[in-house]
């Protein structure tokens, strides 16, 4: 009965370097799997020094949706890492979905930590 009255979980990944955090994320938010060369985190970056170095530097938000039958919700952010693109894909998503996991992505790498 409760988990029927929850529609919104938040969910943070944190944990050492290259350990696979983003990964993980992109992998669930984005119904995709990864290719071994980080295609499923580049999907999370925010930024393109992200991608160039390969390490999450900032904390990025991905959700992910469940409409009634419990099938995921999936819709590809079309327009690249910006956030109107974000913002696009998430109101389309929190549309068509009756639950929302939010994913909250941690950087691992110590010199990020602040």
């Amino acid at each position: 009965l409760v988990e029927e009255s929850l529609r919104d979980i938040n969910i943070a990944t944190i944990g050492n370097v290259d350990s696979g955090k983003s990964t993980l994320v992109g992998v669930l938010t984005k119904n995709i799997l990864d290719d071994g060369r980080g295609k499923a985190r580049s999907k999370v970056f925010n930024f393109s020094h992200e991608a160039a170095n390969g390490r999450t530097s900032s904390i990025a938000q991905e959700i992910m949706g469940f409409n009634s039958s419990g099938s995921q919700v999936c819709c590809d952010r079309l327009g690249g890492t910006s956030a109107a693109s974000r913002n696009s894909t998430w109101q389309q998503i929190v549309a068509q979905a009756n639950k929302i996991v939010t994913f909250i992505d941690l950087c691992g790498h110590e010199k990020y930590l602040k």
